[in-house]
C-alpha cells in the first residue's frame, strides 16, 4: 500500500480538485458577488497576449468587460485595477490560458485547499495534539466560517498568502530560515502585515546564530525586484501612480482598531491614533529579551505576534482572522494539557460556539463585502488574546500547564 502511495495519491488529489473544481464552478454562479480574480487574470493574460502593461487602461477595461460578463463587482478597494506589484502575475501565468469562468474556479480550489492547509499547519506550529479525523473536521469547518467562506466566493488572493505565512513561522520554529524567509517575503506585497511577523522571526533566528532567514529574505526582494524590472522596466512608477490615482490619500486605511474608535465618532482620529501606538509599545514589550526565549515560550510569542499583527489589518478584511487561528489552538492545546477530556469537550464546544455566533450574525446580517464590521472583525481575536493572557505562565514559565499546587 505504502509503495503504490506515490501514484495512487496524486492521481487522487487531482480527481478531488476536479470534482472540487467542477462544484465551485456552480458555486460561484448562484453566491459569487464580489471579484478578485479578473484584475489579476486579466492582467496575466492581457500581458501575455499584448504586452500591456498590468497597470494599463487597456487592462482595466478588460477587466471590467469580464467582470460584467459574469456579473460580479470589483471590490471596494482596487475597484477592478491591478493594484499589486507586478511580480504577483507570475502566480496567475499559468491559468490566464484557461477560460475565465473555469480558471476562477480552479483558483477557488487552490484557495479551499489553502485554507485548510493553514488550519493544519496552526495547529501543528503550536503543537495541539489532535488526530487526523479532528484536523480534517477542523479544517472543513473553517472553509463554512464566513468571514472566510466570502474571501474564497470573491476568489481573492489572500488565503492561499495566509497559507504561506504560517507555513513560514512554521520552518522557523524548526530552524528551516531559507524556506521561511522565501514564504515571508513572498507575503510582503500582498500582506505588508507580514513585515513585522518577519522581523520578529528574523530576530529570533539570528539571536540562534541562524541569519539564513534574512539572507534570503533581502536576496530575494533584491532578485524579484530586478527580474520585474526586466520584464516591466516602467513597473515601480506605474504601480505607484496607480495607487496613488485610486487612493491620493490614506482615508482608504480602516483597521480593526479603527472600527473600534469610531464607536465614538467624536474622538475616534485620536482614539485610533492612541490604539495603534500602545499596541505597537505592546508589540515590542512581547518581544524584549528574544534570545532567552525558551522553545514553549516561543511558540507562545508567535502566537501572541500574529494574534496583535492582526489588529493592524490595513482593510479589516475577514479572511485576516486566520492570524487568529494559532492562538486559538495554543490555547486549546492547554486547555487539554491542564484538563484532559473535560479540556478536549471544552474545546470543540468553544470552537463550534464560535462558529454558531458568527455564522448566526451573518444570517441575521448579511453581508459579503470583503471588509468586517466591528463586532465580527473584534470578536474572536480579542477572546484568543484573552485566552493567551490566561494561560500565560503556563504557557511561557511552566513546562507545562499543570494545576498549581499549593
Amino acid at each position: 500500500m505504502r509503495r503504490s502511495a506515490n501514484l495512487w495519491l496524486p492521481l487522487l488529489s487531482i480527481l478531488v480538485a476536479a470534482i472540487v473544481t467542477i462544484a465551485n464552478l456552480e458555486i460561484q454562479k448562484r453566491y459569487s458577488r464580489f471579484d478578485d480574480f479578473a484584475p489579476r487574470w486579466t492582467a496575466a493574460r492581457w500581458w501575455l497576449r499584448t504586452g500591456a502593461s498590468p497597470y494599463s487602461e487597456e487592462t482595466y477595461a478588460q477587466t471590467k468587460l469580464i467582470q460584467g460578463d459574469y456579473g460580479l463587482a470589483p471590490n471596494g478597494f482596487d475597484n477592478g485595477h491591478f493594484v499589486e506589484p507586478a511580480f504577483y502575475i507570475y502566480f496567475f501565468l499559468p491559468l490566464s490560458f484557461i477560460e475565465f469562468i473555469v480558471a476562477r474556479a480552479f483558483w477557488m480550489t487552490v484557495l479551499e485547499f489553502s485554507v485548510m492547509v493553514t488550519v493544519w499547519l496552526s495547529i501543528d506550529l503550536v503543537g495541539f495534539k489532535a488526530t487526523t479525523l479532528e484536523k480534517s473536521i477542523l479544517s472543513a469547518l473553517v472553509l463554512i466560517f464566513p468571514p472566510v467562506a466570502k474571501a474564497i466566493l470573491s476568489a481573492s488572493v489572500l488565503p492561499l498568502f495566509m497559507m504561506f505565512l504560517i507555513w513560514g513561522c512554521q520552518l522557523a520554529l524548526k530552524r528551516q530560515g531559507t524556506g521561511a524567509g522565501i514564504l515571508l517575503l513572498l507575503c510582503l506585497g500582498l500582506v505588508p502585515e507580514s513585515l513585522l511577523v518577519a522581523t520578529f522571526l528574523m530576530a529570533w533566528l539570528a539571536s540562534r546564530r541562524d541569519n539564513s532567514f534574512s539572507r534570503v529574505y533581502l536576496i530575494e526582494l533584491v532578485f524579484l525586484i530586478v527580474v520585474t524590472w526586466i520584464l516591466f522596466p516602467d513597473w515601480v512608477a506605474e504601480w505607484f501612480g496607480n495607487f496613488v490615482r485610486l487612493h491620493p490619500d490614506l482615508s482608504w486605511v480602516n483597521t480593526p482598531l479603527n472600527q473600534l474608535a469610531q464607536l465614538k465618532p467624536a474622538d475616534g482620529k485620536i482614539i485610533s491614533i492612541i490604539l495603534h501606538g500602545l499596541l505597537g509599545i505592546w508589540l515590542l514589550v512581547e518581544w524584549y529579551g528574544i534570545g532567552t526565549f525558551s522553545d514553549r515560550k516561543s511558540v507562545w510569542k508567535l502566537a501572541m505576534t500574529l494574534n496583535l499583527i492582526y489588529f493592524f489589518n490595513l482593510l479589516t478584511q475577514g479572511v485576516y482572522l486566520l492570524l487568529a487561528l494559532p492562538a486559538l489552538f495554543l490555547g486549546y492545546k492547554l486547555l487539554v494539557e491542564k484538563w484532559k477530556i473535560i479540556g478536549k469537550i471544552s474545546s470543540w464546544i468553544g470552537y463550534l460556539g464560535l462558529f454558531a455566533i458568527y455564522i448566526n450574525r451573518f444570517f441575521s446580517e448579511p453581508d459579503l463585502t470583503f471588509m468586517e464590521t466591528t463586532f465580527p472583525a473584534i470578536l474572536l481575536p480579542l477572546l484568543t488574546l484573552i485566552v493567551l493572557q490566561w494561560f500565560r505562565w503556563w504557557a511561557t514559565e511552566s513546562p507545562e500547564a499543570l494545576i498549581e499546587s499549593d
